[in-house]
C-alpha cells in the first residue's frame, strides 16, 4: 500500500484565494488524496489541492505555502499536499493457486480448474485472472473456475488494483492427458435354442475400447478360448450341443489390460422329442418344425380352392386352418394408339390380361373421373379390354391398370401428354470476364406466349465435356425464361449448341460465348527516361483490361522479357518485373551501352493483341565526364497562352484547330554549345472509376530530339477532353542536362459547318422542284463518317422575315417556328434526322409539301407548287447557332410593262414568251 506521511499536509486554503484550473473528479477513487497527490505527481507540479475528498487540481507555486491556514480544513476549502514521496511500489502481497475439483491428483482437458487469489489485507478489489488460452476472468470474490482445452503447462497471470498500486502475482497449472485406463465397458450374453435337439445358439456382445480377450464355458464343463474384439462395439456368435437335457449357467469373461468383465445366461437344454403330423386334405404332407413353427411345401396345396390343414402331435389335433392358395396374378400390359399429340388428343387404351384366376381389373385414364372396373373369373386365355379416350386439355395424365385378388396385386402404366408445340427458341448468353464468375444461359420457348410445361434442355458447352440435360417444369399459358449457370474452367472462346424438345417438337439454337476479357489497349511511360550506363531505368506498364495477360517487352538493346501476369515476379537479363496490381505491371532495366533505345509493350491474351511504344525514346550516356559538365539546365518559356496552364486551367481549343506551341529557351552553356533539342510527349489525362487523375501516353504525338523550337499540333490530333503535353529541352550533346514544361490543352467541340450548295440565289421555276442540297455539311472535328451524330434543321420563311431570324439562336428560332415534319436522310449510312421547320408562313398546303417531299443523297426535294411566296429563304442548321442562308426566287410569270396605260402591269403566262 502507499507510503503516506500525514506530515505531507501541509494546511488549508481558503477557497477564494487559489485559481483551481484543469481539475478532476477523484470522487470515485480508493483514496482520493493518493490519487490526487499521484496525478500532480505525474504531471510535474509540486503541491496537490483537494477539496470535499472530490475535485483534484494541481499546483508549483510554492509561495502559496505562506498563505495556509493550519488544519483540520473547513468545508469548500481546499487540503494542500506536497507531492513527493508519493510511490506506486506496495508492501501488499498476493497468495494465488489452482485446486482440483475431480478428487484426483491431476486435471484432465476439459477439466474445469478452480482459482483462487487473496491479499494480505482486508480490502474491496476486482481480480483478473488471465489465462495463455486467452480466456480473462475478473471476480472480487474467487475463486474463479476455468477449463484448458489442450493439455500442457498453462500459464495463469492473476492481478488486481489497490488505489493506483497493482499487486500481482502468476503461476503456472499442469494440464494432462493420462490414460486412465477402463474394462471393457459392456458385455452381454443372450442364448437362443436352435431346432436340433439340446443345441444352444450363443451370442456375446462387446463394447469396449481396446481390445478385448474372452473365454465361454458352457456350464456342462466344456470352455472355449474366443477370437479377439478388435472393434468397438463387436460381437459373435457360439453353437454348442449338451449331452443330455436339463438348465447349464454359460457364462463369458472378457478382459483388457485394465480389467474384466463377466456376464452369464442360463439356458435350458430341450430334446424336441414329440411326433408331429402335418395333414392337409385329409393327407399327411412332409413337413419341417422350424424355430418358428411348421413349414410345409406348396406343393403340398391345391390352388384355387379351400384345403384344410390340420396340425397334430402324439396324435392329438393341435389345430386346423382352411387356406385358399392362389396363383400369381400376371401384369397386365397397356397398349395406347397415340401416346403425344399437340393441343387436343383422341386415342385408344388396349389392356391385356393372360390366362389367371379370378381377381379384378382397375383402369385409371388419369383424368380424375372414376376409374373403369372389370372382374375377371379365371381366365384360360388372355383377355382384352379396349376403349377411345379424349383428352383435350393440355397437360401429362398417366393411364394405370392395376390387377388383384386376395393375396396378389400387379399393375401397368404409360404417360399419355397432350402438349404445347415448341414454335420459337431463343438463347442467350453473358459473356464472362473472371473465372470464378459462371456463364449464364437464358433460354426462352415460344416468346412468353402459350409455352409447354415440360421441355428437355440439353446444352453442349463446347468444353469437350459430355452434354448436359435439363428438364424444366412451367406454366403452359406462360412460359417464364429459364436461366441456367455453368461455369467454365480455361479461358476461350466456346460454341454452345442448346437443344429444347418435348414429346412432339424440337428446335435447337448455337451461340458463342466468351470467357476472358478483351485488351482495349496498353500504355508504357517512364518517370525518368534519360540515364547513364548500368543505370535502372523504371517502366510502368498499364493494361486496364484482359485476362490472363501476357507482356513482351522488347528495351531495343537486343534484350526481351517476357511478363506473365499471374507470376507476381519476373526477372530476366538486367530485367526485373514486378505485378504490381490487376492492371499494373513495374518493370527494370539495365542499358551496357550509350545510346538512343526503343521499348516497346505488347500485351496478348486468347482473344486480342495490342502495341505500344515509350515516347520518347530512352537516352543512356556513358558516366564519364558526367559530373564534370559545365552546363546548367537551358531557361525555358512558353508562348502564350501555354505558359501557365495547370489541370485545373487548362488552354481551351476547338478539336479542328490547328495548335502552335512556341518554345523560348535559352543556353546556359559554354560559347561551344548553341543549339538545343526539343522532345515532346503527350498524354491523354482523365480519372478512374476512384477519380484519381490517370495519364495515358497519345501516341500519335512523340517528337524526338528535334532542332526547330516550334511545334505545331495539325486539326483533330487530340481526342476531346483534357490533354498534357511534355516538351523536354536539352543542349546538344548534353542530353542529362535538361528542362521540363508540361502544357493543359482542353479540347471542344467545334461548330458543325452548314452549307446549301448553290450559291446565295437560285431561282426555281414553278411547279419545279426546287433542290436543296446539304450533302456538303459536316462536323470539322472528324475525319471520316464526317457527318456522323448530325441533325440538320431547315428553316424556311419570307425574304422580308429573314433579317430577324438571322439573330436568333437555334433553340429561339425553333420556338417560333411552326414543325412541318421530318424524315431520315443518308439511312443506309449515318442516319441523320432532318427537320423541316416555318418560321413565318410559306407554303400554302404544308401537309402536302412533307407528302411530296423528297431526299436523296443529302438533297431535299421541295415541290415549288406548294409555295405561297414567290422569294423564300431557307436557314440551315446543323444542331448549332452556325446558320448557311440560301434566298430561293420563285418565278411563276414574267411582267411586261405598258405605256399606254399608267402604272398599269399586264401579266403574260412564262410559257406563253418562249
Amino acid at each position: 500500500m502507499f507510503k503516506f506521511d500525514k506530515n505531507l499536509l501541509e494546511g488549508c486554503a481558503a477557497a477564494g484565494t487559489i485559481v483551481a484550473l484543469n481539475t478532476t473528479d477523484v470522487t470515485n477513487q480508493t483514496n482520493p488524496a493518493a490519487s490526487c497527490r499521484q496525478r500532480c505527481y505525474d504531471n510535474g507540479h509540486v503541491l496537490a489541492l483537494l477539496r470535499n475528498s472530490s475535485v483534484c487540481s494541481c499546483n508549483s507555486t510554492l509561495s502559496l505555502l505562506a498563505l495556509l491556514l493550519p488544519t483540520p480544513c473547513g468545508t469548500g476549502s481546499w487540503n494542500v499536499y506536497r507531492v513527493h514521496h508519493v510511490t506506486t511500489t506496495s508492501e501488499l502481497t498476493m497468495r494465488a493457486g489452482n485446486q482440483t475439483i475431480t478428487g484426483r491428483s491431476y486435471t484432465k482437458p476439459s477439466e474445469d480448474v478452480g482459482f483462487f487469489a487473496t491479499l494480505d489485507l482486508s480490502i474491496d478489489t476486482t481480480f483478473n485472472f488471465t489465462f495463455d488460452d486467452g480466456v480473462t476472468l475478473l471476480t472480487a470474490a474467487p475463486p474463479v473456475y476455468h477449463s484448458f482445452v489442450a493439455a500442457s503447462a498453462h500459464q495463469v497471470k492473476v492481478t488486481a488494483w489497490v488505489g493506483v498500486v497493482q499487486v500481482g502475482t502468476s503461476f503456472k497449472v499442469d494440464i494432462q492427458d493420462v490414460d486412465e485406463g477402463r474394462a471393457p465397458d459392456l458385455v452381454a450374453l443372450t442364448s437362443y435354442h436352435e431346432v436340433e435337439p439340446r443345441t444352444a445358439l450363443h451370442s456375446i456382445l462387446v463394447v469396449d475400447e481396446e481390445v478385448s480377450n474372452c473365454s465361454f464355458r458352457f456350464g456342462d464343463g466344456a470352455t472355449l478360448g474366443l477370437p479377439l474384439f478388435q472393434d468397438f462395439g463387436s460381437s459373435q456368435r457360439v453353437n454348442h450341443t449338451y449331452g443330455i437335457c436339463g438348465r447349464y449357467n454359460a457364462v463369458v469373461d472378457c478382459s483388457n489390460t485394465h480389467g474384466s468383465v463377466t456376464d452369464n445366461y442360463v439356458f435350458t437344454a430341450r430334446e424336441w422329442e414329440p411326433s408331429v403330423v402335418v395333414v392337409v386334405n385329409g393327407a399327411a404332407v412332409a413337413h419341417d418344425v422350424g424355430r418358428n413353427g411348421v413349414v410345409a411345401p406348396p406343393s403340398s396345396f391345391t390352388a384355387g380352392v379351400d384345403n384344410v390343414v390340420e396340425v397334430k402331435i402324439d396324435d392329438i389335433l393341435v389345430t386346423r386352418h382352411v387356406v385358399r392358395p392362389e396363383r400369381q396374378l400376371p401384369s397386365p400390359t397397356i397398349l395406347v394408339s397415340v401416346e403425344h399429340a399437340p393441343w387436343t388428343l383422341v386415342t385408344n387404351v388396349t389392356v391385356t390380361v393372360t390366362s389367371c384366376d379370378s381377381g379384378s381389373l382397375v383402369v385409371d385414364f388419369g383424368l380424375g373421373d372414376l376409374p373403369l372396373l372389370f372382374f375377371i373369373q379365371e381366365a384360360t386365355d388372355s383377355v382384352v379390354f379396349w376403349q377411345a379416350v379424349n383428352y383435350t386439355e393440355v397437360g401429362a395424365y398417366l393411364v394405370t391398370a392395376t390387377l388383384s385378388n386376395d393375396v396378389t396385386n400387379t399393375s401397368d402404366s404409360s404417360w399419355v401428354t397432350v402438349e404445347v408445340p415448341l414454335v420459337r427458341f431463343t438463347a442467350t448468353a453473358t459473356n464472362v470476364t473472371s473465372l470464378t464468375d459462371p456463364v449464364v444461359l437464358t433460354l426462352d420457348i415460344n416468346r412468353g406466349s402459350a409455352g409447354p410445361d415440360r421441355v428437355v434442355f440439353t446444352v453442349d458447352y463446347g468444353d469437350g465435356t459430355n452434354p448436359k440435360s435439363y428438364f424444366q417444369a412451367n406454366d403452359q399459358d406462360n412460359f417464364q425464361p429459364v436461366k441456367i449457370p455453368y461455369m467454365y474452367t480455361d479461358w476461350g472462346i466456346y460454341s454452345i449448341a442448346i437443344t429444347a424438345s418435348n414429346n412432339i417438337s424440337s428446335l435447337s439454337q448455337s451461340l458463342l460465348v466468351q470467357v476472358g476479357d478483351n485488351i482495349t489497349y496498353v500504355d508504357i511511360t517512364s518517370s525518368k527516361d534519360r540515364v547513364t550506363v548500368s543505370e535502372n531505368v523504371t517502366f510502368i506498364v498499364t493494361c486496364p483490361t484482359g485476362s490472363d495477360v501476357l507482356y513482351t517487352l522488347t528495351f531495343g538493346d537486343g534484350s526481351t522479357l517476357l511478363v506473365d501476369e499471374n507470376n507476381m515476379r519476373t526477372t530476366g537479363l538486367r530485367s526485373a518485373a514486378e505485378v504490381t496490381s490487376a492492371s499494373t505491371v513495374t518493370v527494370t532495366h539495365q542499358y551496357t551501352t550509350a545510346g538512343y533505345y526503343q521499348v516497346n509493350v505488347t500485351a496478348q491474351n486468347a482473344f486480342s493483341q495490342t502495341t505500344a511504344s515509350l515516347c520518347p525514346l530512352v537516352v543512356v550516356v556513358n558516366s564519364t565526364g558526367v559530373t564534370s559538365l559545365t552546363c546548367t539546365p537551358p531557361t525555358v518559356a512558353l508562348s502564350l497562352p501555354y505558359d501557365s496552364t495547370s489541370l485545373q486551367a487548362p488552354v481551351v481549343n476547338k478539336r479542328s484547330a490547328e495548335i502552335t506551341v512556341q518554345v523560348k529557351a535559352s543556353v546556359n552553356c559554354p560559347q561551344t554549345v548553341t543549339t538545343l533539342d526539343y522532345s515532346w510527349k503527350a498524354f491523354v489525362v482523365a480519372n478512374d472509376s476512384r477519380g484519381r487523375v490517370v495519364e495515358t501516353t497519345l501516341q500519335d504525338i512523340c517528337v524526338f530530339k528535334m532542332s526547330n523550337s516550334t511545334l505545331v499540333i495539325p486539326p483533330r490530333s487530340l481526342p476531346f477532353g483534357l490533354s498534357k503535353l511534355t516538351v523536354t529541352v536539352a543542349p546538344s550533346g548534353y542530353e542529362l542536362v535538361t528542362s521540363s514544361r508540361d502544357i493543359y490543352l482542353q479540347a471542344v467541340q467545334s461548330e458543325p459547318v452548314s452549307i446549301i450548295d448553290g450559291g446565295d440565289v437560285k431561282t426555281i421555276m414553278a411547279y419545279a422542284t426546287a433542290i436543296l442540297d446539304i450533302s456538303q455539311s459536316y462536323d470539322p472535328d472528324l475525319d471520316t463518317n464526317v457527318r456522323k451524330d448530325l441533325a440538320f434543321y431547315l428553316f424556311c420563311m419570307p425574304e422580308a422575315s429573314s433579317r430577324a431570324a438571322a439573330n436568333l439562336t437555334l433553340d429561339a428560332i425553333m420556338s417560333a417556328s411552326r414543325l412541318l415534319g421530318n424524315r431520315t436522310i443518308y439511312r443506309i449510312t449515318t442516319m441523320n434526322e432532318l427537320w423541316i421547320y416555318e418560321y413565318q408562313p410559306c407554303f400554302s398546303d404544308s401537309q402536302q409539301l412533307m407528302v411530296d417531299l423528297t431526299t436523296y443523297s443529302g438533297k431535299v426535294g421541295v415541290v415549288i407548287a406548294v409555295c405561297a411566296v414567290w422569294r423564300l429563304v431557307f436557314f440551315n442548321d446543323t444542331n448549332t447557332i452556325h446558320l448557311m442562308v440560301m434566298l430561293l426566287e420563285v418565278r411563276s410569270v414574267i411582267f411586261v410593262y405598258d405605256d399606254s396605260a399608267d402604272d398599269d402591269y399586264d401579266t403574260v403566262d412564262y410559257d406563253d414568251q418562249q
